[in-house]
């Protein structure tokens, strides 16, 4: 084992055209790979392979809510800011776009509320639905079908946006391509060339490290076609390949190369700098490139599925790219010789030729400084490496969703659309799953221990009835989500039944901030005063309480004469609550206004 990496180089540039032909054989070889395997290797889904709670629960999911034939994985939404969804004109618009959908063939029939009359793809403002959409086959092959035809019903009037599995899918693929051809290719390669003819000043010496970074990416996307045949891979993976590559292989080809016209400089004979370099600079090499690997093995370590993949890439680029350095490199300076000056940058590449290998006077400078006074260098170093690595101690860290998508991506767009009409995926909704008799004595006892930790996060419960097949659990969730938003009323850490929420669930949907925008035109006399917050509150409570003063002054806290002065100052600024004609207007712009004062916590006058 001793100079392993001096035996390699020798080797390699006694036999050069042997050693090119072996790695054009691994290129085309990979070549084939890659056209043949590496698509249907990779993916767009991240799991944790550990088990976690989340996954446990889709698994009860599962169990007890089997999948249905009308499965669905993509979601069409279709909204218009004038025209609510009992309007003609709206339905015919939803019905086009459900037989453009359908055309494609790649779909199952597409159910709307207008062929199927469930009112849960009906919007609480009524002026959205939603389209079911179950893919046919393999659904990343179609999607793309159906993303055309939604943006073709994008037209004046309307807004159609889709989001989904396979919409996410298409979107975090175009995502990957769009980083890989702009920061690699476009930006990358360009720059580490021009920095390459800087340092060398010669257009083939600053060309030999970008080879060899290509043939590193080229045959480690090869390898990957093959471990992907074993489990699957995600997308990224390319651009960790591509970005390691370029790196790994321009750096260390860069010490190669500067190494060997540095011996040339000094007179060794062509072969025999090619052996200095590789008992030397190869081996520094090696052991670089073998720290890295290991260092990226540690990533297999974390139960994740595209970090595994990130580190599945990086290993093999690595070990890659370090065999390209011990063996192509010698291979290609043998044969280019001190051709590997040829095409001098004009000016340039004559002073770095004449200063290869020589001292600069500026780093001369610094390993002196520091050499003079070792600790002390050590010491601003050290303080230096902390200060710049202070800000990771409040770095935030986090997953990546349709939510980090950029707002041009079609899967963003639909999820942004859905989210705002119907509340669904926003961070104020999550589903807990329970197994079990959902009114049983042990259960309440579990809530009643969650709910401790709602209350820490500032969060609600509702729990909906249980219900079978999918649409049972559309229906379950629906319920849970109306449930919660009346628990809102009663503050972090309340639980509220579904089977208990009766007509106050019509509340829970009000639009308050709207609402109290058109109390500021309707009331602005009483907006205008200091104790508006007290007069509000106290005919609220005489609405709430039927008109009895007695139980609103028990339920203020106040006495009955207090009531009845703050009615009276109500009534001459406009709060006329006791005529028949306006008593439910008032009753609702009041109960918006105290809504929304309570959630500010604004202070009783």
């Amino acid at each position: 084992m001793n100079d392993l990496t001096g035996r390699l180089a020798r080797a390699s540039s006694r036999r050069p055209w042997r050693t090119l032909a072996l790695w054009g054989v691994a290129i085309v070889l990979a070549v084939g790979a890659i056209a043949t395997s590496l698509g249907d290797t990779l993916t767009t889904d991240a799991e944790m392979t550990n088990n976690p709670e989340s996954y446990r629960g889709y698994d009860l999911v599962n169990a007890h809510f089997p999948p249905s034939t009308d499965y669905v994985n993509e979601l069409v939404v279709v909204y218009s800011r004038l025209l609510p969804v009992s309007d003609p004109a709206f339905r015919a618009k939803v019905e086009a776009v459900a037989r453009s959908i359908e055309a494609t063939r790649v779909v199952q029939p597409v159910r709307t509320f207008y062929s199927t009359g469930d009112r849960q793809l009906v919007s609480p403002n009524r002026h959205a639905t939603v389209l079911l959409v179950g893919m046919l086959g393999d659904g990343d092959e179609g999607i793309g079908q159906v993303i055309d035809a939604v943006d073709a019903a994008d037209t004046e009037g309307f807004d159609t946006a889709i989001t989904g599995e396979f919409t996410a899918d298409h979107d975090f693929t175009q995502l990957s391509q769009e980083d890989l051809e702009k920061g690699e290719l476009e930006f990358g390669l360009p720059v580490a060339l021009i920095v390459l003819l800087l340092v060398f000043g010669a257009v083939v010496a600053g060309l030999i490290p970008v080879l060899v970074a290509l043939v590193s990416i080229v045959i480690a996307l090869g390898l990957t076609a093959l471990v992907g045949q074993a489990f699957d891979l995600s997308v990224y993976v390319v651009n960790m390949i591509s970005g390691m590559g370029l790196a790994l292989g321009i750096d260390y080809s860069l010490f190669v190369v500067s190494r060997f016209r540095e011996e040339r400089r000094l007179g060794s004979e062509r072969l025999d700098a090619i052996a200095t370099v590789g008992s030397t600079t190869s081996r520094a090499v090696l052991f670089s490139g073998s720290a890295f690997v290991l260092a990226m093995l540690g990533m297999v370590l974390v139960p994740d599925t595209i970090l595994r993949s990130l580190a599945t890439g990086a290993v093999l680029v690595g070990i890659v790219t370090v065999l390209a350095a011990l063996t192509l490199l010698p291979a290609v300076l043998a044969l280019l010789g001190d051709r590997v000056n040829a095409l001098r940058v004009p000016w340039l590449g004559r002073r770095a030729a004449e200063e290869a290998g020589a001292e600069g006077r500026i780093w001369s400078r610094v390993v002196r400084s520091v050499t003079r006074a070792p600790w002390r260098a050590a010491a601003i170093s050290v303080g230096a490496l902390l200060l710049v690595a202070a800000p990771v101690l409040s770095i935030e860290t986090g997953l990546t969703g349709v939510r980090e998508l950029p707002d041009r991506f079609h899967a963003k767009q639909g999820f942004t659309l859905l989210a705002r009409e119907f509340g669904v995926g926003t961070p104020d909704s999550a589903q807990v799953v329970v197994e079990g008799d959902v009114r049983s004595a042990p259960l309440r006892q579990a809530i009643a221990g969650f709910r401790d930790s709602a209350a820490a996060h500032g969060l609600v419960i509702g729990i909906g009835r249980a219900h079978q097949g999918v649409p049972g659990l559309m229906r379950s969730l629906a319920e849970a989500r109306l449930a919660a938003h009346v628990a809102r009323d009663g503050g972090p850490a309340s639980v509220q039944w579904f089977d208990q929420v009766g007509a106050p669930a019509a509340l829970a949907w009000l639009p308050i901030t709207e609402i109290a925008q058109v109390a500021d035109l309707c009331l602005a006399d009483l907006m205008a005063v200091r104790d508006r917050d007290a007069l509000v509150h106290t005919v609220l409570a005489v609405l709430d309480c039927g008109g009895s003063l007695s139980q609103a002054s028990q339920q203020l806290g106040v006495h009955r004469n207090t009531v009845l002065a703050r009615l009276a100052r109500a009534r001459q600024l406009g709060l006329t609550y006791d005529d028949p004609g306006q008593r439910l207007a008032l009753h609702v712009l009041c109960y918006a206004l105290a809504t929304l004062w309570d959630a500010n916590q604004s202070p009783m006058p």
